[in-house]
């Protein structure tokens, strides 16, 4: 089973999953943060840098994502918890896309707040290209709302990420009792 955790750059996409995977699901989930990955495979392969900076856009990466997924969800019994931010038609068609329509169990939760709760967010994120995420911002949550309707949206306005990623924990528990059934 997988559980997207997305949302625009600086919702809080990483701190929720590594609440949910630490605090709910750490004996039978497994994080996989694009973000983290990305890195680790750029110092590796210099080749994925000339495509994109960003992992969301980089046909490349998403494509050695993808298969990473893919090999993960099929070789182990634990649940893989998946954070990106699938802000473009790049992301959806490399990644989102070909991974649903092996109907792999999958739960698609989409972190959202208000404009200025997001910027404010993003100001306070000193480790993030903050011009990027907030250039990009009225775009990125244009495009979420436009591709992703069917997705679980959580409002995260005045929650923190343990309170999140409670909400998502009971949702995946009621998923995971339909699916057993």
């Amino acid at each position: 089973m997988i559980v997207w955790i997305d949302g625009v750059l600086g919702i809080g996409k990483s701190t929720t999953a590594q609440n949910l995977w630490q605090k709910h699901l750490r004996s039978n989930g497994e994080l996989l943060d694009s973000d983290e990955y990305f890195t680790k495979l750029c110092n590796a392969d210099i080749r994925l840098t000339f495509c994109s900076i960003f992992a969301n856009d980089n046909p490349l990466f998403l494509q050695r994502f993808r298969s990473v997924i893919e090999q993960k969800v099929s070789s182990s019994n634990k649940d893989l918890i998946v954070t990106i931010a699938l802000i473009r038609q790049e992301s959806k068609k490399y990644l989102f896309d070909p991974l649903i329509s092996q109907n792999i169990p999958t739960l698609h939760f989409v972190l959202t707040a208000n404009r200025d709760t997001i910027v404010s967010r993003i100001k306070a994120d000193i480790d993030r290209d903050q011009m990027t995420a907030l250039n990009t911002l009225d775009d990125n949550i244009k495009f979420l709302e436009k591709n992703f309707q069917d997705a679980i949206w959580i409002d995260t306005e005045d929650k923190d990420a343990l309170a999140v990623a409670a909400q998502i924990f009971h949702i995946y528990q009621q998923f995971k009792n339909e699916i057993k059934g």
